[in-house]
């Protein structure tokens, strides 16, 4: 019988574990509430508190401190989501359609 081995984290950059209410903006202004799981300069891991969010492309994440994370989603499992951070000139750019 083998167990898992525990790994050291070898990132440069710690994440940031939370559990703080957020909204998700994503498409044509379209809304989900959901739940930051983890935040970094690299991106977020968002769990969506409705079932059936088309998420895709591009999103933007308000938290309720104020805070706005801009990226554009990179995986999805269930009710779990991925987002990889851009910053808000090049979420602008993609939002115009320029590349």
């Amino acid at each position: 019988m083998s167990f898992p081995v525990a790994r050291p984290d070898r990132r440069i950059l710690a994440r940031r574990r939370c559990a703080e209410q957020c909204v998700i903006e994503y498409g044509q202004g379209e809304t989900t509430p959901g739940v930051l799981r983890q935040l970094d300069l690299h991106g977020a891991r968002v769990r969506l508190l409705q079932r059936g969010a088309a998420l895709s492309g591009d999103v933007r994440i308000l938290t309720q401190a104020g805070d706005e994370v801009f990226g554009a989603t990179a995986w999805r499992i269930g009710d779990v989501v991925g987002v990889r951070r851009h910053s808000r000139s090049e979420a602008r750019i993609r939002a115009h359609g320029a590349s």
